[in-house]
């Protein structure tokens, strides 16, 4: 049996699919079956697939066009104790596989862990979502912190609960099971660059106007579902508030809009100081980063600082900003390797 699956969905993927089987082909750790599960193409994908001779690649197809169904048929088929996941317009480092199976060899409670990326194409930088569990856990409740084509997972945590891909999900299907697993598996991120992932005009699905009011239906859903473990019945402009807040589209704020951001927050961490949902480190630094993101976007004006000078006291104290400071230090310390 390998000790590693890697599942890679394929749809109309020739443009880039040969850099991504190439990365996966030239890992330093070399013990793992490749199922790439042809997504209903009708461009040469399956023919530059077939071109390859490796023996650890397996080729199904898949008649309906899904991403979630794809993933379902690997997780059937997948034997190996880890599984792997990949895109097929994203390259791996060459030492991922290596790099991921170290931290669970070092992290014996972690089920789940990712790892930092490096956009390239349309846009460049690093991106790097927490590593440890509760931060991930904290972060949910306003972002997905598990970058999907760089994830590794133990099968047999899958298995033990019974978890799989929403197939009526048509995006965002990672975070939706993430948002279900969260409170039974143990998520991590592994502080290095393991996967370049590509940004381009077919996968910029957050971008498209035209998928904006599903992935806002989908987020809202994920709130709902985490708020709720708060005791917390949120109105549709409370979670717009909260999506807002995520992808950082506040600007401006004033008077009765700068009050309600505040209240928001206030209500989250009182909320949670009541039912101890989120353990108190984690949540506390996220919600830090957020109330800065509202002190940086209000329009300036001694009203508003004093608002804002107040919230933030009524919430925390000088020496959680401290630690606050001292972990977001901890974090840029740490080199990303780019590649």
């Amino acid at each position: 049996m390998p000790v590693i699956s890697v599942i890679m969905p394929a749809y109309n993927a020739e443009k880039y699919i040969s850099e991504s089987i190439d990365s996966i082909l030239n890992q330093t750790f070399k013990d793992f079956e490749f199922i790439i599960v042809n997504n209903a193409s009708t461009d040469s994908t399956v023919t530059i697939i077939n071109s390859y001779t490796d023996s650890r690649i397996r080729i199904v197809n898949n008649p309906v066009k899904g991403v979630s169904s794809s993933l379902n048929i690997g997780l059937n088929l997948a034997k190996g104790e880890f599984i792997a996941r990949m895109d097929a317009d994203d390259i791996a480092h060459v030492k991922r596989f290596e790099r991921q199976l170290q931290y669970f060899g070092k992290h014996a409670d972690v089920d789940i862990c990712g790892s930092w990326i490096q956009h390239f194409g349309a846009e460049q930088g690093v991106l790097k979502p927490p590593q440890k569990h509760e931060r991930i856990k904290s972060s949910m409740l306003f972002l997905n912190p598990m970058f999907h084509p760089a994830v590794m997972f133990k099968k047999e945590s899958f298995q033990k609960y019974n978890l799989r891909y929403d197939e009526q999900c048509v995006n965002a299907e990672d975070y939706v099971l993430w948002a279900k697993a969260i409170d039974q598996l143990t998520f991590a991120n592994v502080p290095e660059v393991l996967l370049k992932y590509r940004i381009h005009e077919e996968n910029a699905s957050v971008l498209k106007a035209s998928n904006r009011t599903l992935l806002d239906g989908i987020h809202f859903e994920i709130y709902k579902r985490l708020l709720k473990h708060l005791k917390i019945d949120c109105s549709k402009q409370e979670l717009q508030m909260q999506r807002n807040l995520a992808l950082k589209e506040v600007y401006g704020l004033r008077n009765k809009e700068l009050d309600s951001y505040i209240d928001w927050i206030k209500m989250l961490v009182e909320k949670n100081k009541q039912t101890k949902y989120f353990q108190h480190a984690g949540f506390r630094d996220t919600i830090i980063s957020y109330f800065l993101l509202i002190a940086k976007r209000t329009y300036p004006s001694l009203n508003s600082f004093k608002k804002i000078i107040k919230g933030f006291a009524s919430l925390y104290s000088f020496q959680d900003y401290v630690f606050f400071v001292v972990n977001k230090g901890t974090e840029k310390i740490k080199r990303a390797e780019q590649f």
